[in-house]
């Protein structure tokens, strides 16, 4: 829909958060949207919900999934919804600032919304099938004390 009928950040953030209050006029205290896109749609819509928040425009809680495209660009997927999270957590525990959480999200994004396969087929062309193998190399990223 988006790429047919776009619409401006500032028309996106009002219909989020006519929506966010029509749901908290029910008595709905939060929702959940699960990640059924592709992982630059959630990032954007992650944007919108923390921007909503730091104006004081978020009635409710809001939470997102991440996506992850069964394809041969899947690992990339799960390194960025990982990166995420990482980066919430931390914003959560105050060691990085509203605005370093937006500008990190951004970079994910630019990430996520080029052609986000790129760092993983050179990767998987550099690294061959041993110690440097791309899932070997992810599984470090998140088990850093992993033997593995």
């Amino acid at each position: 829909m988006q790429a047919k009928y776009p619409s401006s950040v500032e028309q996106q953030l009002s219909d989020l958060e006519v929506v966010c209050k029509q749901l908290a006029g029910y008595g709905i205290t939060g929702v959940h949207r699960m990640a059924l896109a592709q992982p630059a749609e959630d990032l954007s819509f992650l944007l919108l919900l923390l921007e909503l928040e730091q104006q004081d425009r978020l009635p409710i809680r809001g939470s997102s999934s991440f996506s992850s495209v069964a394809d041969h660009n899947m690992l990339n997927d799960v390194l960025i919804g990982y990166a995420a999270r990482d980066l919430l957590t931390k914003a959560r525990k105050k060691e990085i600032t509203a605005a370093q959480l937006h500008d990190r999200l951004l970079e994910l994004l630019k990430d996520a919304g080029t052609d986000r396969h790129k760092k993983v087929k050179k990767l998987a062309a550099e690294g061959g099938h041993g110690a440097n193998h791309p899932l070997k190399l992810a599984v470090r990223r998140i088990y850093p004390d992993s033997a593995n």
